[in-house]
């Protein structure tokens, strides 16, 4: 083997080594994105239930008035 045989063998497996670690960082990053994005959805999906048990509660409240009221015009209660 010639000096310029060995260079370029040498070449080869450094331009291997560096591509071998490039996909592996980038597998790393993506490895922490799909976890960063599974936490926005697990918190998105809890917002998301947050504010459909407030509304819940609203429309549980407004039920109760609306039936105040109904009750109140059906005795004739309600005065402008």
């Amino acid at each position: 083997m010639t000096v310029t045989e060995i260079v370029a063998i040498a070449s080869v497996v450094i331009a291997l080594i560096s591509l071998i670690i490039t996909v592996v960082r980038l597998f790393n990053k993506l490895t922490v994105t799909a976890a960063e994005l599974r936490l926005s959805t697990q918190k998105l999906t809890e917002a998301i239930n947050d504010i459909n048990g407030w509304k819940r509660d609203v429309d549980d409240k407004l039920g109760k008035h609306e039936t105040r009221i109904s009750i109140l015009e059906h005795e004739g209660g309600i005065r402008a």
